[in-house]
């Protein structure tokens, strides 16, 4: 088979196709990979790279099954030469916002199970100098973002415990340092991800760039059975704008608009929590005042912060994970619903602080069904999601706090990491159950506004907003901090789902 030409999207995306292999040649434009008549380079071309307990396979390890290409998509199929594993990978191109997605399954088409220990799409860019833009993101100092040359070896971004901005961004940069042309990437995550820069040469050549993108590969040993599927995390590319990361977000944010679920009835709300007042002492009367204050200030939703739970003894709110039964003895003495009343009452919502992964040794779901959980970080159980009845039992928990308190607001955290993965799957089962759960939850209670928020914003990613209403963009409440923080933010996430945390303090009466 001679070798053919296909393109999508205005040059977005043009592939030379063979019976043998699939090769990208160019990219919103600019030529890709290499021409120079090399032969062995199975190491660095191709769209994957997958190994198995079976082996290696890459380029030309593929066989083209099928393609079908319009004017702005394109799917491929391939299968390894022993036929028991098939790849299809979708491409689609929005022209009006300058974006193009990439979509992989992996499939076990054989009769025998495969364990996967590393599936990643793959892009390889013209010899060069390049240098990469990523974002750093530590708590209360996220999306700090710097360009770094990349002279020899590898970069290697990734998270490993479940917070998928904890540490850096799923979202980076390239760019040619002599002619200024670049792409964004981003990873949509499902689970831990990865997205490797590596700088790859032959002989006395200047190195190519090869892109690897998608599911984190560190401890990754998943058993895919006959018949089964894997969906791979999304990849969102873009072109970058005379080598500028803030010239490439106003598309992102235009393409996200079509795809994110839509505000809930009445739009977002204005919110008052009671965190940076005392923290988690909670003290009735106090609440009452402030509650007053809030709604004079214009607030539409009063949200008690963490402190309100844990049954048993009255613990501090970080020793209490798990216990999502009210206080008896302090707080509100187990009478916070005619508190949510009174809130009501005064003409604004109620709402509440919740961190439903974390799970103290001590929570009576923990005594009661001990085989539901898994260790953690810092010696804390998650919930082992992949079980029904687990599941069944976070969702029911969860519907039931919002019925009982009449919920319109829902401030969901997640305080620590999850920690290693036991069954091999890097959390991609973990995360696919609990944006299940989310997602039926957010049905049975249309109302009722989800925020996301790990640390802050240890968990602000393009997954997230998927199934969460707003996510939090740090803990911070420093002004200046935050417009740093939110400009960075704003690179890789849209501006209409992030929350601003305003504090407000008195300055007695001004002179006229």
């Amino acid at each position: 088979m001679e070798p053919v030409i296909r393109t999508i999207g205005k040059n977005f995306l043009t592939l030379e196709l063979t019976k043998d292999y699939a090769r990208i040649t160019e990219l919103f434009g600019a030529l890709m990979g290499d021409d120079g008549g090399e032969t062995d380079r199975r190491w660095m071309d191709g769209l994957w790279v997958l190994a198995t307990d079976g082996g290696r396979y890459e380029d030309r390890d593929f066989q083209l099954v099928t393609d079908s290409f319009g004017d702005r998509q394109a799917e491929l199929v391939w299968s390894t030469a022993a036929g028991s594993i098939g790849l299809r990978s979708c491409w689609q191109a929005d022209v009006e916002n300058a974006v193009l997605t990439r979509r992989d399954v992996l499939s076990n088409i054989g009769d025998r199970p495969v364990t996967v220990r590393r599936v990643l799409p793959r892009l390889t860019f013209p010899c060069g100098e390049y240098e990469i833009y990523s974002q750093r993101c530590l708590w209360n100092n996220e999306n700090q973002g710097r360009w770094v040359p990349l002279h020899a070896g590898s970069l290697n971004l990734t998270s490993s415990r479940g917070r998928a901005s904890d540490g850096c961004a799923p979202y980076a940069c390239l760019r040619e340092r002599q002619t200024g042309r670049g792409v964004v990437v981003h990873v949509v995550p499902m689970g831990n991800w990865v997205i490797r820069f590596s700088a790859r040469s032959l002989g006395n050549r200047q190195p190519w760039l090869v892109l690897e993108a998608g599911l984190a590969d560190d401890d990754l040993r998943l058993v895919l059975e006959p018949g089964a599927e894997l969906v791979l995390p999304e990849i969102i590319l873009q072109p970058l704008p005379d080598g500028d990361p803030r010239a490439a977000a106003p598309g992102l944010h235009r393409h996200l608009r079509r795809r994110l679920p839509a505000p809930r009835p009445g739009d977002y709300p204005v919110i008052y929590n009671t965190w940076l007042d005392r923290f988690g002492e909670l003290d009735e009367e106090h609440l009452r005042h402030q509650a007053l204050a809030a709604r004079e200030a214009g607030c539409e939703v009063f949200v008690v912060d963490a402190g309100w739970y844990g049954r048993d003894d009255d613990g501090s709110w970080f020793t209490r994970m798990g216990d999502w039964r009210e206080k008896q003895t302090g707080a509100f003495n187990g009478h916070m619903r005619e508190f949510a009343d009174e809130v009501r009452a005064m003409g604004m919502d109620f709402g509440l602080w919740v961190e439903p992964e974390r799970f103290g040794a001590g929570s009576p779901v923990v005594r009661e069904h001990p085989e539901w959980f898994l260790p953690t970080a810092r010696g804390y159980l998650r919930m082992d999601l992949s079980q029904t009845a687990a599941r069944d039992f976070r969702y029911r928990e969860l519907w039931e706090l919002i019925e009982r308190y009449q919920l319109r607001y829902v401030k969901m955290d997640c305080n620590v990491e999850l920690g290693y993965d036991p069954s091999g799957h890097e959390l991609y089962d973990y995360f696919r159950h609990w944006y299940g759960l989310l997602d039926r939850l957010r049905a049975a209670c249309p109302n009722t506004v989800i925020e996301d928020c790990a640390s802050g914003g240890m968990r602000a990613d393009l997954s997230s907003l998927m199934h969460y209403d707003l996510y939090f963009p740090s803990d911070t409440a420093n002004p200046v901090d935050l417009l740093r923080i939110r400009e960075g933010g704003f690179l890789r996430l849209p501006p209409g789902r992030t929350l601003n945390w305003a504090v407000l303090k008195s300055v007695g009466n001004l002179p006229s």
